[in-house]
């Protein structure tokens, strides 16, 4: 054979080569919005299967393509997320409409990236976000009562104050999360933890499965998947919540046994908003709340790189996706600055006066009559109670000495 005839043979066995393809990976992210997307389709679908809705009606022309679109109610951020959930699924089952799918995720991606690059608000964001303020007062409102609140009021304060007093992770981490006193049963892999040290009563995060568990920097540093709870009032809150309420996991619709099950995204995004009477807030929104607030007083990038590992991402992230601007916010001049700190100072007076008719206006009318039944229903059935004068002060509570009751 000429030496030419051999260049081309071995160029052509080069090209004709069969290139392997990538190995899919469904992780339990994808799973989580797999029963997600499946939880609210079934309003508009009833009689879909779990099992294959979303190969029996993967069609772009009807069905999940124009529902997740047009009318499931998505925000655009979980649109993309979905579509390319969708996309994954199909490919791995062969269906031949997942590239319309990953496409649409795409381009979604791309358009959301776009916008984000700006470090602009979106109208969405400027109507639900909620500032760290904001949710620090909602926080101090409560906190001085966080032991005679029922189980589901106590799970959604609990939910505000681990996305609020340190630095929030995604919902993913917190709804997957399971609780363990020792570190021996940390059996890494999929399992994420909620560490209860009681020797030294404090409590961390054990991180072994996220959106980033897999990339080279974490797989480099696995000392990061470990983050301690800084914020004194949440180590004492959890703790009190795993002692008050023994349960496997950190989040379950009830402690009781029989329910030893985590809550799903759905229901921490409505716990969420409730508490916070924000109708859309998101996690993205309080991860962006925490870091906008953040970057505020903390111009170093050390300072961004500590804040970012703690969050699992990265700085670049960080101020791509969750700095935001906003544009209706001007910079102060020097004297609006001394105006605006004298107000402040006579607002922090006015409130350090406040009479308890002044404290109960804070609260709506339908909000403080439901906290004053459940102040009075613990303080009633649980023995090891001792009410602050404030809270008594707060709800109009008095002891009975007839009854041997608070009423």
């Amino acid at each position: 054979m000429s030496t030419t005839k051999k260049i081309t043979a071995k160029i052509t066995k080069k090209v004709t080569k069969k290139v392997a393809t990538p190995k899919l990976d469904w992780s339990n992210e994808h799973i989580s919005r797999y029963n997600a997307i499946y939880s609210r389709f079934i309003k508009t679908y009833p009689d879909a299967n779990k099992e294959t809705f979303m190969i029996d009606y993967a069609n772009p022309r009807t069905g999940l393509y124009s529902w997740l679109e047009d009318d499931s109610g998505y925000a655009r951020t979980t649109q993309k997320l979905h579509f390319l959930t969708i996309g994954r699924f199909l490919q791995m089952n062969n269906n031949s409409h997942y590239k319309t799918y990953l496409l649409k995720g795409n381009t979604l991606r791309n358009e959301i990236d776009k916008d984000e690059a700006e470090n602009k608000q979106s109208d969405k964001e400027k109507e639900y976000f909620r500032s760290q303020s904001f949710l620090i007062n909602i926080i101090d409102n409560m906190k001085e009562d966080y032991k005679l609140m029922q189980y589901k009021e106590h799970m959604r304060f609990l939910i505000l104050c681990l996305s609020t007093l340190q630095a929030p992770l995604r919902s993913d981490f917190y709804v997957s999360s399971r609780i363990i006193h020792a570190l021996k049963d940390n059996k890494g892999g999929e399992f994420n933890y909620v560490y209860i040290n009681r020797k030294t009563k404090r409590c961390e995060y054990i991180v072994n499965d996220d959106k980033v568990s897999n990339s080279k920097y974490y797989r480099m540093h696995p000392e990061l998947s470990r983050i301690p709870i800084e914020d004194d009032f949440l180590n004492e809150l959890l703790l009190y919540s795993i002692e008050s309420y023994p349960r496997t996991f950190l989040l379950q619709v009830s402690w009781r046994e029989e329910y030893d099950v985590t809550i799903n995204q759905n229901t921490y995004l409505n716990w969420l908003r409730k508490i916070t009477q924000s109708p859309l807030i998101n996690q993205d929104m309080l991860r962006s709340s925490y870091v906008t607030e953040f970057y505020k007083t903390h111009l170093r990038l050390a300072d961004r790189e500590i804040l970012a590992r703690k969050m699992r991402h990265s700085v670049e992230t960080a101020i791509r996706h969750y700095n935001k601007i906003d544009d209706d916010e001007k910079p102060l001049t020097k004297d609006e600055l001394t105006l605006d700190n004298e107000q402040l100072k006579n607002d922090l007076d006015l409130c350090n006066a406040d009479t308890k008719n002044n404290m109960i206006k804070k609260l709506s009318d339908k909000l403080y009559t439901k906290r004053r039944y459940d102040v009075l229903y613990n303080l009633n059935t649980k023995e090891d109670i001792t009410p602050r004068q404030s809270t008594l002060t707060k709800y109009q509570i008095y002891y009975d000495d007839e009854t041997n009751l608070y009423v």
